[in-house]
């Protein structure tokens, strides 16, 4: 797979898919579920949060200079305890991405292709994706670059659709719920659309065209995503109401059955639902991509097309069997890709690099 250079256009709009992650994949209803109509609430203060991890992978980013944190981690650590993080990086990458997959094939089989298996989901998917992945870094790059463009359009026509059956009314009242309840839901939500950025950390700075606005960028990306997820709920509570927008599995795609233009064009949310896929494909061929470089850093130059290969099998059997909710893989892939990036982070404050 190749690696090429990306613009600093590219690297924001790699950060918005990123952090919409999990939007589609369990976010929604454990909102609702744990913090009510006061999830607009839980979404700023996890914004806040989520705003402190941001900077930390950016920093992260420019500390590391020219490489990835693979190679960081290869070089900077002893071979055993080097060999020990690829082993837990590639885990999480595996139970990541086995998770995405078979929460969006679940996604698909309800919503669109109810007769069609899940197994054949998951593996047009993967194969969709997969070929995204192959041609590296520029080509996932400028494959978001029209995806984002065909994001913007349909989400544009989805809020004018919407807004005449917005009622304000219905957006009150906040502060219904515990502190501790909107405390812990804007906790999880700042991981949810943070940690994702984890990917950011595998692109060397030398890889971006543009390098001194790379943070600004980041944050950039960061928020206009939180706020196209806040919008979205805004929406679904002011058209749905909190009771039956609790009550659909797929809220999101609830709301555009109620999309009508001019009472003539009608039933189009089978179209303006892509918005929400788009942000599955662009992540999940981050994911591939992502786990390519870990094996290509860590494993003999003979072996690890044959391990990639197995790893692409292993995520297809965890797309048709995985059956877990966003708070079963949310705290452990946290406790991965979160702590093991502020230890290379550490280690890289505290000590000098290697002379060779």
């Amino acid at each position: 797979m190749k690696q090429n250079r990306i613009g600093l256009y590219q690297t924001g709009i790699l950060t918005f898919f990123l952090t919409r992650c999990f939007f589609l994949v369990g976010l929604v209803p454990f909102l609702f579920q744990t913090s009510g109509i006061d999830s607009l609430i839980s979404i700023i203060g996890g914004t806040l949060l989520g705003l402190g991890i941001v900077f930390f992978y950016s920093k992260l980013m420019q500390k590391m200079k020219n490489q990835s944190l693979f190679q960081v981690i290869l070089q900077r650590f002893p071979k055993p305890f080097a060999y020990l993080l690829f082993f837990l990086l590639l885990s999480g990458l595996l139970l990541w991405g086995g998770f995405l997959l078979s929460q969006i094939a679940l996604y698909i089989n309800n919503s669109y292709l109810m007769d069609l298996t899940i197994s054949i989901i998951v593996l047009t998917f993967l194969a969709i994706c997969y070929c995204m992945a192959k041609g590296g870094l520029e080509t996932i790059a400028r494959c978001a670059e029209i995806i984002f463009f065909l994001f913007a359009i349909l989400f544009l026509l989805s809020l004018v659709g919407i807004a005449p059956l917005l009622e304000p009314t219905r957006l009150k009242p906040f502060f219904s719920q515990e502190w501790f309840k909107i405390g812990s839901s804007s906790f999880l939500y700042g991981l949810a659309t943070s940690m994702p950025l984890f990917f950011l950390s595998l692109i060397p700075f030398s890889s971006i065209k543009t390098t001194k606005k790379v943070p600004k960028t980041i944050f950039i990306g960061y928020l206009v995503a939180s706020f196209t997820i806040f919008l979205t709920f805004l929406i679904m509570i002011g058209t749905l109401g909190i009771d039956l927008a609790s009550y659909y599995q797929y809220p999101e795609t609830a709301i555009l059955k109620k999309v009508s233009y001019f009472h003539f064009i009608e039933r189009v949310e089978g179209v303006l639902a892509l918005t929400w896929l788009f942000d599955g494909v662009m992540v999940l061929s981050c994911f591939l991509w992502a786990l390519n470089q870990a094996i290509q850093t860590f494993v003999p130059v003979k072996k690890n097309q044959f391990i990639y290969g197995f790893c692409l099998l292993i995520l297809f059997f965890l797309g048709i069997r995985l059956d877990l909710s966003l708070e079963d893989v949310l705290i452990p892939l946290s406790l991965i890709f979160v702590f093991i990036p502020l230890l290379v982070f550490l280690q890289l404050y505290f000590t000098k690099e290697k002379k060779t």
